[in-house]
């Protein structure tokens, strides 16, 4: 299947299966490592939680996140990156984009860049339309395409009355040139 018609097929069972009305009960997520746990731990009861990371074989454990509301983490296969979707408050998210730090295996992992705010400079961009009078902005990362390691993120955000909307607009990260485009093929 050839790499245009394998993002389209992805981008479409993503946005067909996603909500925004889900976002608050999202999960974890998982790792592709199965010597690497991931746990959701509740430190205190002011809500939120922490992430953390656990190696099942010596049992290194290492805090990866601590969110107030709800998280996501998704993973590339080779672990050797990964995104945060953090539903921080009701009008907001944050997309962090993290690099694990020294061998494979590490549980250590650094954030090298908040994917969200520049997503949305992007889609101002490309579209000429403004965000101001957006008062709920998401920029949630849905998938990794592996080869190069590139980030498929979608932008849904809305306003008061006589505001602009958008919904699930699609766009791409490309993680070793740091920039953003709509159409895949470009980064080939």
């Amino acid at each position: 299947m050839n790499r245009t018609l394998l993002c389209t097929v992805v981008a479409l069972l993503v946005l067909g299966l996603s909500s925004l009305a889900a976002f608050d009960h999202l999960a974890t997520g998982r790792t592709y490592d199965p010597d690497i746990g991931i746990e959701k731990r509740y430190p205190d009861t002011k809500g939120g939680y922490e992430i953390w990371l656990v190696g099942k074989k010596g049992g290194e454990e290492v805090e990866l996140y601590r969110t107030g509301r709800s998280a996501e983490v998704k993973f590339t296969t080779d672990m050797a990156r990964l995104v945060i979707n953090d539903a921080e408050g009701s009008g907001s998210t944050k997309c962090l984009l993290l690099e694990r730090e020294g061998e494979k295996g590490s549980l250590k992992y650094r954030q090298v860049d908040d994917l969200g705010a520049k997503a949305w400079a992007f889609f101002e961009s490309k579209t000429g339309e403004s965000t101001e009078g957006l008062h709920h902005r998401y920029a949630l990362a849905r998938t990794w395409l592996e080869e190069p390691p590139v980030v498929m993120l979608t932008l849904t955000g809305h306003g008061g009355p006589g505001t602009s909307r958008v919904k699930d607009w699609v766009c791409f990260y490309d993680v070793a040139s740091g920039r953003f485009v709509v159409d895949v093929e470009a980064l080939n």
